[in-house]
């Protein structure tokens, strides 16, 4: 089945059936993190700073579903391994978004790459990001995946 909007029973729309999962890269230290300033027109768009993910297909897994988006949207990243996982239940036993955070070789420039669902995109470091203007979502669990960064740098 293909992507489509899911109604909670909060009466709130989401994209994706089954739920939404995307990837925060970072390089190893220092540390840097990949965001792209979502576009005007996506769902809940505004022009904020986030991380490319979106809609989980049937059968798929979160992870599965982070990298394909990752692909679709930036193009290939570079050799990668996850670090942990950040499931945000938005609607408790609905609706969840998981966020995967991968450790990264190297920062490619995604500019020819780039979807039209972001207008750029940005490795900023970590202490920069902390201070961007996130999109609420992101903006939330962002602080837990740059937790178990500082933990994996021994800081």
């Amino acid at each position: 089945m293909p992507d489509e909007w899911f109604v909670a029973a909060d009466g709130r729309r989401r994209w994706g059936r089954y739920g939404a999962a995307g990837i925060l890269a970072a390089t190893r230290p220092p540390r840097r993190v990949l965001l792209v300033r979502r576009a005007g027109w996506v769902h809940g768009g505004r022009g904020q700073w986030s991380i490319p993910g979106g809609a989980l297909l049937a059968g798929e897994t979160a992870i599965e579903a982070a990298a394909r988006e990752f692909a679709e949207e930036m193009g290939s990243l570079p050799a990668w391994h996850p670090l942990d996982r950040y499931v945000d239940d938005v609607v408790p036993g609905e609706w969840s978004y998981t966020t995967i955070l991968a450790e990264c070789a190297d920062q490619p420039d995604y500019s020819a790459t780039l979807s039209d669902e972001h207008d750029e995109h940005v490795w900023a470091p970590v202490d920069e990001a902390r201070r961007m203007d996130l999109f609420a979502p992101f903006a939330r669990v962002l602080p837990r995946l740059l937790a178990t960064l500082d933990v994996r740098s021994g800081r």
